[in-house]
């Protein structure tokens, strides 16, 4: 395998670490944050494992949107089985919508469908917050008329199903992060395999568990991984491919 693909939310892309003042209090320790992918776990863990990297992970990501995109990508790549896919699973329930009026795709959580003035999802990504604002309010109606949990929850499931069988068709090599222990539950009663590296609390709240986050390093009020969050997950992350001969290195 010459790529590891990646996919995700923000605890895959170093959210947190891109707040400006976030940056400023790490300074403040000698840490200098330019980039914040350069300090995020998959860039760490493809170093650490001599490998290309592809990062498709985005803040306030869904799983439809990440099994959307990781569809276009081994498509894309012909279902190359020369590609190591590592999915983080984000926590449920989220979801994506086109939006006709913007013309791309925008993802939906909680936070931009309740406080849409404060939710940093959109400037995150490089998408003016006024963007959003815009389509808000058929968003918000959206939501109120058309989503029962449950029911998502269950097409989501069947989704990452397909994806899951086409993995396993295709002879491709992957891994799951999860952050919400249902679809595994579920996948495992169907006595389907899901093979998935353990975080043990889950893979977002490991970080809150070993006192890994942002607040827990500079005292800002944000619960995603710090710096050495995102080393702690790089390394538990390479020491179990490498224990379990998924990726051998001289």
């Amino acid at each position: 395998m010459n790529l590891l693909y990646v996919n995700g939310c923000s605890f895959s892309c170093a959210g947190g670490l891109d707040i400006p003042e976030v940056k400023d209090l790490y300074l403040e320790k000698n840490i200098k944050i330019d980039n914040h992918l350069d300090f995020a776990w998959p860039t760490i863990l493809s170093k650490k494992l001599n490998i290309n990297l592809v990062n498709d992970s985005v803040q306030g990501g869904s799983l439809n949107r990440l099994i959307r995109t990781t569809y276009e990508h081994l498509i894309k790549t012909n279902f190359s089985n020369n590609t190591f896919y590592l999915l983080e699973l984000p926590p449920v329930w989220r979801d994506e919508l086109y939006s006709t009026f913007l013309k791309r795709f925008v993802n939906i959580t909680h936070g931009n469908l309740k406080n849409p003035e404060f939710d940093g999802t959109e400037e995150a990504n490089g998408h003016p917050k006024k963007e959003f604002l815009r389509i808000h309010k058929n968003a918000l109606e959206w939501f109120e008329s058309f989503v029962n949990y449950d029911i998502e929850n269950e097409k989501t499931f069947n989704n990452l199903l397909g994806l899951i069988s086409l993995f396993n068709l295709k002879n491709i090599k992957f891994y799951f992060l999860e952050n919400d222990a249902w679809f595994r539950l579920k996948l495992e009663k169907l006595e389907i395999e899901f093979p998935y590296i353990d975080f043990v609390q889950g893979f977002n709240n490991s970080f809150i568990h070993n006192n890994l986050t942002i607040k827990d390093e500079i005292g800002y009020y944000d619960g995603h991984a710090g710096i050495q969050g995102n080393k702690f997950a790089a390394d538990k992350i390479y020491k179990f491919l490498i224990q379990n001969n998924i990726f051998i290195i001289n």
